[in-house]
């Protein structure tokens, strides 16, 4: 009996040792496929080198952890894992590619419908990505001289780049499809190629160029198809002039159609979106929504959205919630859209043309939003090449001036803007009660009351950007989710 109980006792330990030895061999197994991807630095992780599999983010060191590390922003690149969560962590990364369409960091690897790629900064961290030259100089600074039109060349590209080739690289570029991007600071360019579904969102872009030679911070540009793209929650900014002033904005596009919402736009070269051309867009729509656009300290005449002439399929631009603040433009409309241009509820202070349009072709149709001038010689509205009638659909809108020198057109009386047959249902003189009508936040302009009741509109029943109150305009912590009026789905080209 003793010995039989001392073989079921030693049988116990070594059923015992095989249980413990097959939960290590369970967990380290689902550790190792479940291991992140991380790029960190040797400052504040000296114990790593690229490609180690023993990773700690906790204490950001090598040893103790089951994740893989890269230092280097080239084997990173190289190294992102489709599908999964890649991580960033603080610091300054940079990178020389001797290319004008590969960025410091480049992000190729495409994700699926149900799990996308992610490109991410590591929880509460900003880290910083700048291109570099050859010889390993970073270039982590925005361009001092953005107008710059000499004659210069960027790398890969014509001699007509001027302040363009300032950076020898782009930050950034997005070669694949369902990815994200989120929580990083750049200097440089941020290049989108031919490719659907991703997201940009939560980080500061600032400094325009190199690619094809123009100024854009963030370019998206191909030459087959970019479609269902989101941009969101983030401060764009510096971009420069490249060949020429237009082709020096924000954000320039080239056979795309895209979301664009809750971004801070300021200190841009000549305009802050440029929808440049719409190729292969047909039966598709670009939403520019709830951003807030500010005047440019490096080009005194800027404009918030630029809608050009240039290969124009797109149905149709749905423009509204934003505010525009002391631009020389708001809209400007050359010919934007065989399809319908909304622009609703969007707030306009201080601009010296809030809406400014030279076609007929394609009216402007203009409804519930709130126009406000403390300034003199300003206009709401102009029109080069043909009657207002023609060239907008205007109705709904509340029109405010202290200075009482406002125009509409070349007309300063309402009543000779409505002899067009526009804005039957205006109201001129109401002010619109800002919160802080001299500030400088999207929150300045909500309204302690409202004067308005456009109980037939299909936009809401106030004009302006905060037509309920409850909008959020601008970057915000949420990554822009917010209540708006959305666009009747029943309208059609008048």
């Amino acid at each position: 009996m003793i010995r039989h109980n001392l073989l079921k006792q030693r049988g116990f330990k070594k059923l015992l040792k095989y249980e413990v030895f097959l939960i290590l061999f369970i967990v380290t197994s689902v550790s190792a496929v479940n291991a992140a991807i991380y790029l960190d630095n040797t400052n504040d992780c000296p114990t790593c080198t690229n490609g180690n599999n023993t990773y700690n983010p906790v204490t950001r060191s090598c040893g103790s952890g089951n994740d893989t590390v890269y230092i280097s922003l080239d084997s990173y690149s190289n190294n992102i894992a489709a599908a999964k969560v890649n991580y960033i962590r603080s610091g300054t990364y940079t990178r020389s590619t001797n290319s004008t369409n590969v960025g410091a960091l480049s992000i190729d690897a495409s994700g699926t419908s149900g799990s996308k790629t992610e490109v991410v900064a590591y929880q509460g961290e900003q880290p910083t990505i700048c291109p570099a030259d050859d010889s390993g100089n970073s270039y982590c600074r925005y361009n001092p001289n953005p107008g710059d039109t000499s004659i210069r060349g960027c790398t890969g590209g014509s001699s007509s780049g001027g302040a363009a080739c300032y950076y020898p690289n782009p930050a950034v570029n997005i070669g694949g499809s369902y990815i994200r991007l989120s929580g990083i600071k750049t200097y440089g360019q941020v290049l989108v190629g031919g490719v659907h579904d991703y997201i940009i969102e939560n980080s500061d872009f600032g400094g325009g160029g190199p690619h094809i030679n123009q100024g854009a911070v963030i370019m998206l540009d191909t030459t087959g198809s970019n479609y269902n793209g989101v941009i969101r929650n983030n401060h764009i900014h510096h971009s420069a002039w490249g060949e020429s002033n237009a082709n020096g904005a924000a954000i320039i596009m080239y056979n795309t159609s895209v979301t664009i919402e809750n971004n801070e736009f300021y200190d841009n070269w000549t305009a802050d979106i440029v929808p440049k051309d719409s190729g292969n867009q047909s039966g598709r729509t670009t939403y520019i929504r709830r951003n807030v656009f500010r005047s440019s300290s490096i080009y005194g005449n800027s404009t918030g959205v630029y809608l050009s002439t240039q290969d124009q399929d797109v149905d149709g631009y749905e423009i509204h919630n934003n505010i525009f603040i002391g631009k020389g433009t708001g809209v400007y409309s050359v010919n934007p859209s065989p399809g319908l241009t909304l622009v609703y509820n969007n707030t306009f202070v201080n601009c010296d043309r809030d809406i400014y349009t030279w076609n007929s072709g394609s009216p402007i149709n203009s409804y519930n939003n709130l126009f406000y001038h403390a300034n003199g010689g300003q206009r709401f509205y102009w029109f080069d090449g043909g009657s207002p009638g023609a060239q907008t659909r205007a109705e709904f809108n509340v029109y405010y001036s202290s200075s009482g020198t406002t125009y509409w057109n070349k007309s300063s009386s309402i009543t000779s803007w409505q002899g067009y047959g526009l804005d039957a249902n205006a109201l001129y003189s109401n002010n619109p009660n800002f919160v802080n009508p001299g500030g400088t936040t999207p929150e300045s302009f909500k309204r302690s009351s409202y004067a308005e009741n456009m109980s037939n509109s299909p936009y809401g029943v106030h004009a302006g950007a905060y037509e309920t109150g409850n909008e959020i305009i601008g970057p915000s912590g949420s990554g822009g989710q917010s209540s708006f009026v959305e666009a009747p789905k029943n309208l059609k080209k008048m």
